[in-house]
């Protein structure tokens, strides 16, 4: 059997378990038990507070002010620089006559600087129970002679590839249910990252729920699914997979050629994952049809 019609016979194979699917789609890592807060108080940060800290280059979800760090005896390492949150302060000024003069509680902004504990020495390492994880050779061979940075965060509920950054984001692969889990959701996102401008450069600028969103999402799937049986995670899609693409279905399933087109770009993007050297080349055996 040739690749080409293997290649659609394992993208029909995905199109109709899709339609077949009805369980919601469920994320394959176990919920994160760590909330960005303030190592010191408990406090959980919200709002503009979650999003500036969500940001920062840090695994750890915990912070606390120089002045915390400082009466728990520990240390800030040198260079680090602080992130900042705001706090709503309540105040009440004092009435010139407390018998006659309402008093009228108003909220300020405070700013505070603060650090996270990766730029803290002494404090306590984050606990929690890792589930062992083994790791399956071709994957990680994938993985690390890769040109993309993926990067595993504890307290991420959250896997995605950032376009402006290059960079792909997983959840700490210990809260996976299992390896092949991890591993097909990190080649989705690898899959994504093939787009980029600078490597297969596909159309990437859509918006949540369009027809282009679906098909992007569905080569990404396929691409999952491609490497993933050079790679030794099964020669099936998964029942999370299935579900989550139930999604996009209904933008796609008009149009047939859909399929044929995002097998022709998977393809492509599987060749790009899995060969190290991209020179002019390989970008002539690219397949354009």
């Amino acid at each position: 059997m040739s690749n080409n019609k293997q290649q659609k016979e394992a993208a029909k194979m995905l199109i109709e378990a899709m339609k077949a699917g009805t369980a919601p789609w469920l994320r394959p890592w176990s919920a994160s038990n760590f909330p960005l807060c303030n190592g010191v108080t408990g406090h959980e940060y919200r709002g503009i507070n979650l999003i500036a800290l969500l940001i920062c280059p840090f695994d750890d979800p915990r912070y606390c002010t120089f002045s915390q760090a400082t009466e728990k005896g520990w240390k800030i390492k040198k260079e680090s620089k602080s992130s900042i949150v705001r706090y709503l302060a309540k105040v009440t000024p004092k009435a010139e006559n407390d018998a006659t003069d309402e008093k009228k509680t108003f909220f300020i902004n405070k700013w505070f600087r603060v650090f996270n504990f990766d730029q803290i020495e002494g404090a306590p390492a984050l606990k929690y129970e890792a589930r062992e994880f083994n790791p399956i050779e071709k994957c990680e061979e994938i993985l690390k002679n890769s040109d993309m940075e993926l990067k595993e965060a504890i307290h991420s509920d959250e896997a995605f590839y950032d376009k402006e950054k290059d960079l792909i984001v997983l959840p700490d692969r210990s809260r996976f249910a299992s390896e092949i889990d991890f591993y097909k959701i990190a080649l989705h996102e690898m899959g994504h990252a093939t787009g980029a401008k600078h490597r297969l450069n596909r159309e990437m600028m859509n918006f949540f729920g369009s027809k282009g969103y679906a098909f992007e999402e569905l080569v990404a799937e396929i691409i999952s699914f491609f490497v993933g049986r050079v790679a030794g995670c099964g020669s099936k899609p998964s029942p999370n997979s299935i579900s989550y693409l139930q999604n996009w279905i209904e933008a796609l399933e008009n149009d047939h050629n859909y399929i044929f087109k995002a097998c022709r770009l998977a393809n492509n993007a599987m060749s790009w994952i899995l060969y190290t050297i991209k020179d002019d080349k390989f970008r002539f055996h690219l397949q354009k049809k």
